[in-house]
C-alpha cells in the first residue's frame, strides 16, 4: 500500500488500472493516426512540426532528433515536462516509491547547423513517509548538438550533454558531480515515416555525490554509483497533420557492473504522441508512455527501470522547423503539374541550398532546395499560369511566372548574389576656365571595370558597393588626373577634377604633342620634364584601343655623321618604346624607326631649325 502525500492510500491495482487505461489511450491514438497516415503520402511539402526533447534538443520523448531547423538570433525553443513513475520493491523488497518529476528547458539555434540547450529538473516524492534523502533531488542538464543535412532523406550530427548534480546539504553532501554524456544521432526520412538511433557513451561523475556516510542503498536511491555506461536507443515517427505518432526503445548498459548480462540492465520502450494545434502549428501538446522490461532481473547493484512512467509536456518554438513532404488537400485530387528542377547561382551556376520556393502564391510553407544539390520538387500544381518566387538570404529575390501544362515540368531557378550595401559618388569634371567638359571615367585597380563617361556639362553620378576606390579622369587634349574615394553605404560622396591642358592629342592618324621630349644631349636618356608628355601619349593609346599599331619615329639635326645620328634617332625612339611599355601600353602596339637627319621639318642652318629637326613624331600605323 502507499499513501500520497495528501493523505489518500493507492493500491498497486489502481496504479496498473491507471496504466492499462493511458496504454489503452495512446494505442487508440495510433490505431487512428495510421489508419489516416496514407493521406500524408502524396509528394508536396509543408513545414513539419517541431517538438523538443525534455532535456532541450529537437527531439522525441527519449530519443534525441539530428534534423535541424531554421538558425537565427531569435530561433529558440522552450519546453515545460512532467513525469510521474511508480517503483516497487525499491530499493529494497517490500518498499514502494511514487515519485514526480518537474523539468524546464531552452533551446537556441544561431546557426544552421548548431544548437545549444539547458534545462532544469527537481525530483519529489509523492509519499510523506519516504526517507529525506528522496523527498526532493535536483539537477541541471547542458549541451550542444551539431548536425549536418547529408543528403535528403538522412541527418546526422554528434551531441554533447552534461549533467550538473544539485547537493543535498541536509545530508552532508556538498560536491556538485558532473558527468559527462556524448551521442552520435541520425536520423532518416521516408514520408511519413522518420527513423531515429541515438548511441552515447556516459562518463558517471556521481560517486562524488554520495557522502562515505551513506550506505549503498542510498547511493542507489540517489543513482550516485558512478558507473559508466553505453546508452542509446531507436525510434519511429509517423508525420500526420497535425499529430506525430512514436515508439521509441532505449537503454542504459553499466560497463563496470559484474555478473550482470544485457536483460539486467534499464531498458525501456516508449509510446507517445504530439499534438500540434491547428492555430498555433509551432506549439506542441505531448504525452507519453514508458513501459520498464528487464532491468533488474537477476542483480540488485543497478538502478531499477519503474514498470510504467508518464510523461506530459508542452514545447514552443519561435522559429522555422525542417521541411516535411505532404500535399494540401485543395491540390491533391486535381489535375496537376510537377515542377522539378535546380536553383542555380546565376555567375557560377553552382547549386544553392535552402532556398525557399513558393509557387501560386500558395499559402503551404515554402519548398526548400536541397542543401547540397540545390534540387526541388513542387507538390501537384494546377495547371495554367503559377506565379513562382525564389528567396534566399544571399540573393535577390527572383519572380517569374511559368505556365503549367502536363504532368511534369523541368524547370531551373537561376538567383544572383546580393551585391554588397551601396552609396553614390558623384562627379564634377571641368577645365582650369571652370567649365565643364565630358571626360572618361575610369578604375584603374578594378581591371573588369568598364570606363563610363560624364555628360556633356561634365557631371556623373554612379552607384557603388563600399570600399575605397582609385578613380582616373580622362579628357581629350587634357591631362589625367587620378584621386581616391571612399564609399560608405547611403552616403553621397561629391568630387571634383580640373583638368589642365595636355601635352599630346590625337589628331586623325597621328599623335600630336605639344612639348618636345628632351633628352640628354648625344644620349637616349629621357629628361624628367618629358615624362609628363609621354605620360599623356600613354594614357592616349589606353583610351583608344582601337590603335593598333603605332610608329614611334627618332629624329635629328644636321649636325654630325649621318650614320651616327640614325643609330641616335634608333635608341631614342626604343627609349620612348620602353617608357610607354612601362606605363602598361603592349609592346605588341608599338614600333620605333630612327629616321636620323633624313626628314628635316626646318632649316639646320639655324639654332631654332635645329632644334625642332631634333623631335619624336608618332603617326598610327593601324587601327
Amino acid at each position: 500500500m502507499l499513501q500520497k502525500s495528501g493523505g489518500i492510500r493507492l493500491s498497486e491495482s489502481m496504479h496498473k488500472h491507471r496504466f492499462i487505461f493511458f496504454i489503452l489511450a495512446i494505442c487508440n491514438f495510433w490505431i487512428f493516426g495510421l489508419a489516416k497516415a496514407q493521406e500524408a503520402m502524396t509528394v508536396g511539402e509543408k513545414e513539419s512540426q517541431v517538438a523538443f526533447h525534455s532535456h532541450g534538443p529537437l527531439g522525441l520523448f527519449s530519443l534525441f532528433s539530428a534534423e535541424r531547423v531554421a538558425s537565427g538570433p531569435f530561433s529558440i525553443g522552450v519546453a515545460l515536462y512532467a513525469d510521474y513513475f511508480f517503483l516497487n520493491d525499491f530499493p529494497v523488497n517490500g518498499t514502494d516509491s511514487e515519485r514526480a518529476v518537474g523539468r524546464a528547458s531552452l533551446n537556441w539555434t544561431p546557426k544552421q547547423n548548431l544548437e545549444f540547450f539547458f534545462s532544469g529538473w527537481a525530483l519529489s516524492s509523492n509519499q510523506s513517509d519516504a526517507t529525506s534523502l528522496i523527498q526532493q533531488v535536483g539537477n541541471i542538464n547542458f549541451g550542444f548538438k551539431w548536425a549536418e543535412d547529408l543528403s535528403g532523406t538522412w541527418s546526422a550530427g554528434v551531441l554533447y550533454e552534461g549533467d550538473l548534480r544539485r547537493p543535498l546539504y541536509d545530508r552532508g553532501l556538498t560536491n556538485y558531480p558532473l558527468s559527462h554524456t556524448g551521442f552520435i544521432v541520425t536520423t532518416l526520412r521516408f514520408t511519413p515515416i522518420k527513423l531515429h538511433a541515438n548511441l552515447g557513451f556516459r562518463l558517471d561523475d556521481t560517486q562524488d555525490y554520495a557522502h562515505p556516510a551513506l550506505t549503498e542503498k542510498d547511493a542507489i536511491l540517489l543513482e550516485a554509483l558512478g558507473e559508466n555506461a553505453i546508452v542509446g536507443g531507436v525510434g519511429m515517427e509517423v508525420l500526420l497533420k497535425r499529430v506525430n505518432l512514436s515508439v521509441e526503445y532505449s537503454t542504459e548498459q553499466t560497463i563496470q557492473t559484474a555478473n550482470i548480462d544485457y536483460l539486467d540492465h534499464p531498458q525501456r520502450v516508449t509510446l507517445g504522441f504530439r499534438y500540434f494545434p491547428h492555430a498555433y502549428p509551432k506549439l506542441s501538446f505531448g504525452f507519453a508512455a514508458d513501459i520498464g522490461m528487464f532491468a533488474t532481473r537477476n542483480a540488485t547493484r543497478i538502478y531499477k527501470e519503474p514498470k510504467y512512467a508518464f510523461q506530459a509536456g508542452i514545447t514552443y518554438y519561435t522559429g522555422r522547423g525542417p521541411q516535411e513532404v505532404v500535399v494540401p488537400e485543395s491540390t491533391s485530387k486535381l489535375e496537376n503539374t510537377i515542377v522539378i528542377g535546380k536553383v542555380l547561382d546565376a555567375k557560377t551556376e553552382k547549386p544553392i541550398g535552402h532556398a525557399q520556393i513558393n509557387f501560386c502564391n500558395s499559402s503551404v510553407s515554402p519548398i526548400l532546395s536541397d542543401p547540397d544539390t540545390g534540387l526541388f520538387k513542387s507538390y501537384p500544381l494546377r495547371k495554367g499560369d503559377c506565379l513562382v518566387k525564389v528567396a534566399h538570404p544571399d540573393y535577390d529575390e527572383l519572380e517569374m511566372t511559368l505556365s503549367l501544362d502536363g504532368p511534369e515540368l523541368v524547370q531551373d531557378f537561376k538567383l544572383v548574389r546580393q551585391s554588397a550595401p551601396q552609396g553614390f559618388l558623384s562627379l564634377s569634371i571641368k577645365d582650369t576656365e571652370g567649365q565643364g567638359i565630358m571626360a572618361d571615367i575610369a578604375f584603374p585597380q578594378i581591371p573588369s571595370a568598364q570606363t563610363v563617361k560624364t555628360n556633356l556639362q561634365g557631371n556623373i553620378r554612379m552607384r557603388l558597393p563600399e570600399g575605397k576606390y582609385l578613380v582616373e579622369v580622362r579628357a581629350e587634349g587634357k591631362r589625367s588626373e587620378q584621386k581616391i574615394f571612399e564609399i560608405i553605404a547611403n552616403s553621397d560622396v561629391e568630387g571634383e577634377y580640373i583638368l589642365a591642358d595636355g601635352s599630346a592629342r590625337l589628331d586623325n592618324e597621328k599623335i600630336v604633342i605639344t612639348r618636345q621630349v628632351q633628352f640628354a644631349p648625344g644620349k637616349a636618356n629621357i629628361r624628367e620634364e618629358s615624362e609628363v608628355t609621354l605620360d599623356d601619349v600613354a594614357n592616349i593609346l589606353q583610351e583608344h584601343t582601337e590603335i593598333k599599331k603605332l610608329e614611334v619615329g627618332g629624329h635629328t639635326d644636321a649636325t654630325g655623321s649621318a650614320v651616327l645620328n640614325k643609330r641616335l634617332s634608333q635608341r631614342r625612339a626604343q627609349a620612348v618604346v620602353n617608357y610607354l611599355v612601362g606605363k602598361g601600353i603592349s609592346r605588341g602596339r608599338l614600333v620605333a624607326i630612327g629616321f636620323g637627319q633624313d626628314k628635316p621639318i626646318a632649316s639646320n642652318a639655324t639654332p631654332e631649325g635645329r632644334y625642332a629637326n631634333r623631335r619624336v613624331e608618332f603617326r598610327v600605323i593601324s587601327r
